[in-house]
């Protein structure tokens, strides 16, 4: 964008947090995932290997995930003990 006043030109470009239609970019939100194992139930950063903690209940592990997604504005996904994804909250700002 060129703005042109009394004979100076200030040429303006968009800053390190703007995307290609001007806007700020979205940062990506952290997520939380509470999964079952054979001991326990766990809350993990997903796509980290070390679990942020371990629990013998599933509501317990369920009550930590959503204090830790809240604190980050983040995502907290709730897995059964196969897999299957069973409740997805977004606490984000």
């Amino acid at each position: 964008m060129r703005l042109r006043l009394e004979g100076v030109i200030i040429v303006t470009t968009p800053g390190p947090a703007a995307n290609s239609e001007g806007g700020a970019k979205m940062a990506k939100q952290m997520t939380f995932v509470v999964r079952g194992t054979k001991d326990g139930w766990l809350v993990q950063k997903q796509g980290k290997k070390t679990p942020e903690s371990k629990h013998r209940k599933k509501d317990a592990a369920v009550k930590k995930g959503r204090t830790l997604a809240k604190r980050a504005n983040g995502i907290l996904k709730v897995k059964a003990k196969t897999g299957k994804i069973q409740a997805k909250r977004n606490y984000g700002a």
